[in-house]
């Protein structure tokens, strides 16, 4: 449907353009077609720019992922999650919502 609407703007705009060449063929439809081919121009011109707009690729929407509660976690490393370094058991701060490492001091 939205390309279908490109198409007919530039049709349109080319019928206005090459309205002059009818003309040649029907010089009744020649002449009404360089009489209309200004309104033919813009009411292509117009369904071209709509058509292109409306067919414009929608902007990807990111959805955050939601963490656990922290409360779940309060405390207490989940299994087999010990520190990646030396493997102590992490402690879980609230605060920051990141886990702690006591031994080597940083939040993994």
């Amino acid at each position: 449907m939205r390309g279908g609407v490109v198409v007919a703007g530039v049709v349109l705009m080319l019928l206005a353009l090459f309205g002059w060449l009818a003309f040649v063929f029907n010089p009744l439809l020649g002449a009404l077609l360089c009489i209309a081919s200004p309104v033919l121009f813009l009411v292509g011109l117009i369904l071209f720019i709509v058509g292109l707009v409306v067919s414009a690729p929608q902007p990807m929407v990111y959805v955050a992922q939601q963490a656990p509660p922290a409360a779940m976690y309060a405390g207490v490393p989940p299994p087999g999650y010990p520190c990646p370094v030396c493997r102590q058991p992490l402690q879980f701060v609230q605060q920051y919502r990141r886990w702690y490492c006591p031994q080597c001091r940083q939040y993994r």
